[in-house]
């Protein structure tokens, strides 16, 4: 049965449209969200309880190949591998300089304000994480400065836009908490 050049073109034609959709949606469901912080998280970060800076190792625990187990038939080294959201955990510091709060809040902020229209993920290799409580409430930030894309996490969790320029100064505050940099 031979169908008719229409037909298949209308196929074709339809499948394109639900592709482009799909990637302009967000790239496999991650949609954006209105460029800003949610009201929950503005109030943590700018008075938690505590606040915790990461580095994060940017490649997803579930893409790195697993280690055998040894002879004498120790667990996996990624079963003990500390996460966060994913991602391995390289480092991670309580800032408790008010100060230093204070500037990566307003820096990061700053770039959340500059983030451009959202588009499709290239990527998500985020580096640089934040965990912020105030009450019950706990916020995680997981930041990703090369696809400049940030998911919040609080119930569930947003994505939204940043621009680069936080990336230096996030660098400099692990740097100063002796905490080691995921490769570039």
């Amino acid at each position: 049965m031979k169908f008719p050049r229409l037909v298949i073109g209308s196929i074709v034609a339809l499948a394109l449209i639900v592709v482009f959709g799909v990637l302009r949606s967000g790239f496999l469901g991650h949609r954006g969200e209105e460029n800003k912080f949610s009201p929950e998280a503005i109030t943590a970060l700018e008075a938690p309880d505590s606040f915790y800076l990461y580095s994060l190792n940017p490649v997803p625990v579930a893409f790195k190949s697993q280690p055998s187990n040894s002879a004498s038939g120790s667990t996996n080294e990624i079963q003990k591998t500390e996460m966060f959201h994913g991602f391995e955990i390289l480092g991670r510091a309580e800032i408790v300089d008010t100060n230093e709060r204070k500037e990566l809040v307003e820096v990061l902020k700053k770039g959340v304000a500059e983030g451009k229209k959202w588009e499709p993920l290239a990527c998500f290799d985020p580096r640089h994480g934040i965990r912020a409580v105030k009450g019950g409430t706990k916020v995680d930030l997981v930041i990703c400065f090369v696809c400049l894309t940030i998911m919040e996490v609080i119930n569930t969790d947003r994505w939204f836009r940043v621009s680069h320029k936080p990336n230096k100064r996030f660098n400099e505050a692990l740097k100063r908490a002796n905490l080691p940099l995921a490769s570039e």
